[in-house]
């Protein structure tokens, strides 16, 4: 039998060295010692050598990394929010933000709008560009509520009354007849033609109505808050839906492997629901 003998082999650090030994010598019993030229101490598992896992790092920093992550959260929460009621108007698919007060600009693949507006008692002035051209127009509103004259450029473009219907107003002349541009703009074809200047209806609407659209749309937030609800209830108690539906029908147990693998599966599918109600929030209107 062969052993062989280390000695003084290993040092701080697990360096590789060499050490010069003498020929194999005789013991008692017939055995020689065996006595190696090289040897490399990263063969052994040196307690303290090696750093720790990521599992190991996140567990020891637990603290540290939740008050990060909850202010990850409130920021991404405070961004999220601004954008989805950030106000302005919503026009032929651009959303006009407002930057200031009476000034509103947005821009998208085919045209850049501006619009300012100043309100009076009884008129309200505004211009409106697209594309760098500029056209201004001033909105007398007459004492009964109804009439009204519009002047583009300072000559006379409308005159006539305008109808309210829910958020919007038709306007009609002296002679009863109306623009079908007030009521529906259709377009065929697979590209979306650039906007054009807003209808005198769409003028009329802007200088009376003090309600301003919303860049999201907000109705999406309840389904959010709901599956927002299932995930938190199922993350700080994982057996609260399992004994909902199978609580009155066994006397103690605990869920198979199968459910949990079930239960993980369905955390996911509820970020990614989570995750598509944020961007329906944001750009379906």
């Amino acid at each position: 039998m062969r052993q062989t003998a280390l000695p003084g082999l290993l040092r701080a650090g697990g360096r590789r060295f060499s050490r010069p030994l003498p020929l194999p010598l005789r013991e008692k019993g017939g055995h020689d010692i065996v006595r190696a030229e090289h040897i490399s101490p990263s063969i052994f598992a040196v307690k303290g050598c090696f750093p720790m896992t990521i599992p190991e790092w996140m567990t020891r920093r637990k603290k540290p990394l939740l008050a990060v992550g909850a202010v990850l959260a409130a920021l991404l929460l405070a961004l999220y929010f601004r954008a989805l009621f950030h106000p302005g108007y919503w026009y032929d698919g651009i959303f006009l933000a407002r930057q200031q007060a009476g000034v509103f600009s947005g821009q998208d693949y085919r045209a850049a709008c501006t619009l300012q507006m100043e309100r009076r008692e009884s008129e309200a002035a505004l211009s409106f560009t697209l594309n760098g051209e500029t056209r201004n127009y001033r909105i007398l509103l007459g004492s009964d509520g109804f009439s009204t004259q519009i002047y583009e450029n300072g000559t006379l473009a409308f005159s006539g009354q305008a109808s309210p219907m829910g958020d919007w107003h038709l306007l009609t002349d002296e002679a009863g007849n109306f623009n079908m541009d007030d009521i529906a703009q259709i377009h065929v074809g697979p590209q979306e033609p650039p906007p054009e200047f807003p209808s005198y209806g769409q003028l009329y609407t802007w200088a009376v109505s003090d309600r301003c659209d919303t860049f999201g749309s907000p109705i999406f937030l309840l389904p959010l808050l709901l599956l927002a609800a299932c995930l938190a209830v199922d993350i700080r108690f994982p057996n609260f839906f399992f004994l909902m539906r199978h609580g009155l029908e066994v006397d103690g147990g605990e869920p198979s492997d199968w459910y949990r693998a079930g239960q993980k599966f369905g955390r996911v599918v509820l970020v990614l629901a989570m995750l598509y109600c944020v961007g329906a929030s944001l750009f379906m209107h």
